[in-house]
C-alpha cells in the first residue's frame, strides 16, 4: 500500500490455494469518510493475486487514513490492515 501522487494504491498476494471467483476490496477510512475499490482476484499457479486498486487523490484529504485490504471467495477470507499518510 502506497501513496502515489496523492492517490492510495494497494495490491496483494493471497495465501489461499489457487481458486476462481475471489474478490479483492480496498477500503480506506478517515473520520466519517470511507472509500472503496474492488477488483476480481487472479488465480496463479500457487496462490491468488489482488491487482492494483486505486483510491483517487481527488477524494482524499490530507492526513492519516486507515486501510483494509480483504480477499473473499466462496471458500476463503483474508484481511490485512494498515494506515498511510496522505500529504
Amino acid at each position: 500500500m502506497d501513496v502515489i501522487d496523492g492517490a492510495i494504491e494497494a495490491t496483494g498476494i493471497v495465501g489461499a490455494a489457487p481458486e476462481a471467483g475471489g474478490t479483492c476490496t480496498l477500503e480506506v477510512r478517515r473520520d466519517d469518510t470511507s472509500h472503496t475499490a474492488a477488483i476480481d482476484a487472479t488465480s496463479g499457479p500457487q496462490t491468488n493475486f489482488c491487482g492494483v486498486m486505486t483510491i483517487p487523490a481527488s477524494v482524499l484529504s490530507p492526513g492519516t487514513w486507515d486501510l483494509t485490504l480483504t480477499y473473499t471467495s466462496p471458500t476463503s477470507y483474508g484481511r490485512a490492515d494498515s494506515e498511510v499518510s496522505v500529504p
